[in-house]
């Protein structure tokens, strides 16, 4: 390489690309040291995963965390790059309902959207839920699909994308008779989190 071009330097590629990895390796050692199980990345859906960085530059971590022995619930935090805890966010669950790790996707304002699979009781087959959490951790919509064994019950298996008014696109599956055969789906939840299209 010539004198001048040193890849290391502030600014550069390779430093942008550590800073990053340092960043999001901050994120998951807060996760670990805090209980919160995220999802493993080969499980991840696209974009949508368990720890980003935010569009302030701050990190996001998202993941589901037990409380007592036979319930957890959903927890949305945001930390400084350094890995210090600026909010937390929990969403709501009852006794003895488990919520998975799920993932998220960073939204213009600092905060995420969250896709996350519920099980609300013991024998429950999954709700698919889908929350938005503002830049200052206010939850906004927190929304439950159909689900199973109940007609068009939905769930995202290829991930999400959120549309420039703030829509958020989900593709995955939908039940059309809440048995066993299921089709490919997209649907579109508003930025007031209503299920507007649902498109098999």
């Amino acid at each position: 390489l010539p004198e001048n071009i040193k890849p290391n330097e502030p600014g550069s590629s390779t430093a942008i690309r550590l800073e990053l990895a340092e960043t999001i390796a901050n994120g998951k050692l807060y996760a670990d040291r805090n209980g919160i199980e995220v999802n493993p990345p080969q499980y991840d859906m696209g974009k949508a995963t368990s720890v980003t960085i935010a569009s302030d530059k701050n990190v996001i971590v998202t993941g589901s965390r037990w409380i007592g022995n036979e319930t957890s619930e959903e927890v949305i935090t945001k930390l400084t790059r350094s890995g210090e805890k600026i909010w937390e966010a929990k969403l709501p669950t009852v006794k003895e309902a488990i919520s998975s790790a799920g993932m998220h996707i960073p939204t213009p304002d600092g905060g995420c959207v969250l896709y996350f699979m519920y099980y609300h009781h013991p024998k429950s087959y999954g709700i698919g839920r889908l929350a938005k959490v503002d830049g200052k951790g206010k939850v906004i919509y927190d929304t439950q699909f159909s689900y199973q064994p109940n007609p068009n019950a939905t769930y995202m298996t290829k991930g999400m994308e959120l549309l420039p008014d703030g829509s958020v696109k989900i593709s995955g599956k939908i039940y059309p008779k809440g048995d066993d055969a299921s089709l490919p789906w997209t649907g579109t939840v508003s930025p007031e989190g209503k299920l507007v299209k649902s498109e098999y």
